[in-house]
């Protein structure tokens, strides 16, 4: 339980986020439990007491680079791919690429502080 003026955050990644990698990610695109699109909402339904307050910060930019297989392997295999097949898939990739990250940070406020200045 947080207590009142406390500050929770977490971060989602948009179903959008790394376009350059949709060809090699098994359902890239598909809604999962915690997206950027939904993060607020969700967030909003447990800070609902009068009060709470729930912002955002986005991104969306040209964040990671993938410098080599390895690179690449390594960020696939956050993707669920297993190790041969984030290797194999990283060797189809030109590198080094530069990914576009999309998502945000949400913050919920518990009652009893001012809210977080953005």
């Amino acid at each position: 339980m947080l207590r009142p003026g406390g500050l929770f955050a977490a971060c989602a990644p948009n179903r959008n986020s790394t376009p350059e990698l949709a060809g090699v990610i098994p359902d890239w695109g598909a809604a999962g439990t915690f997206d950027g699109e939904d993060a607020k909402a969700i967030v909003a339904s447990v800070f609902c007491a009068p009060g709470d307050t729930v912002e955002t910060d986005r991104w969306d930019g040209p964040l990671v680079t993938l410098g080599s297989a390895a690179d690449a392997a390594a960020f696939l295999r956050v993707h669920r791919l297993g190790e041969e097949q984030a290797a194999r898939a990283a060797a189809t990739l030109d590198l080094p690429m530069t990914l576009t990250m999309r998502g945000c940070v949400v913050y919920g406020t518990k009652a009893g502080t001012t809210p977080r200045s953005a």
